[in-house]
């Protein structure tokens, strides 16, 4: 849970070794924090190369800056350290800061007193780590932007439509889907679907004759009676 009040401090370069590392620090003590690391008083938005001691032994030289507040990244009096980046420089430089009456700060309170001193809108705060974690040029560009303040307070994903939501022109094929002007072929009749096949001409005709034949006889059968004469 991140604590309120006080001055905190934190390594502000990625851990490891490299040529410089940086130590900020940032809140109402900063100015006497300095005096008692660095043995004099420091000019405000003045860099200044001073020895950095902690308990009267010389732990690296130092270019220290100090900013008085509110005009600064958070809001609040600000001093940074630079140091080289040597993993025990840097470890020695913060724990000196802590005797010195600082408390290590929680992961991202910087950008939340820079948030809750109006330093920064919501946005911009969560475009700080969209910004430190871009991929890639566009990404980057991006984050920088909302950061700066040059896009709405809103969300980019409803702001921008994508190139495929919608149609270059917005006409009646927004509405009703455009249809293919060729013609498509009649689809072939499936042979159990066909119609049987009519008698042809002589077959009607050799069953005209054989009704023919036979009716004269049904006529007989149906008119005799018992006892009548055969025809």
């Amino acid at each position: 849970m991140i604590q309120a009040g006080g001055t905190i401090v934190a390594l502000a370069t990625p851990p490891g070794r490299s040529a410089l590392g940086v130590v900020r620090l940032s809140g109402p003590d900063c100015r006497r924090i300095a005096l008692a690391l660095l043995g004099a008083e420091l000019e405000p938005r003045r860099a200044t190369t001073r020895a950095l001691k902690r308990d009267g032994r010389v732990v690296d030289r130092v270019v220290a800056t100090y900013w008085a507040g509110p005009a600064t990244p958070t809001g609040e009096d600000l001093l940074e350290l630079t140091a080289h980046g040597s993993p025990e420089i840097l470890r020695e430089i913060v724990e000196a800061a802590l005797d010195a009456g600082a408390r290590a700060a929680a992961p991202g309170e910087f950008t939340r007193r820079a948030f809750t001193n109006g330093r920064l809108d919501l946005a911009q705060a969560r475009a700080v780590g969209d910004l430190i974690s871009a991929r890639g040029e566009a990404a980057r560009a991006a984050a920088l932007r909302r950061l700066e303040g040059a896009w709405p307070r809103r969300s980019t994903r409803s702001a921008l439509p994508c190139s495929n939501c919608w149609p270059r022109s917005r006409s009646a094929s927004i509405i009703r889907p455009r249809t293919s002007r060729r013609s498509t072929p009649p689809r072939p009749t499936p042979p159990c679907a066909r119609p049987a096949p009519g008698p042809s001409a002589s077959s009607r005709a050799t069953l005209a004759a054989a009704a023919a034949a036979r009716e004269p006889a049904s006529a007989c059968s149906a008119a005799r009676t018992p006892g009548s004469p055969r025809c």
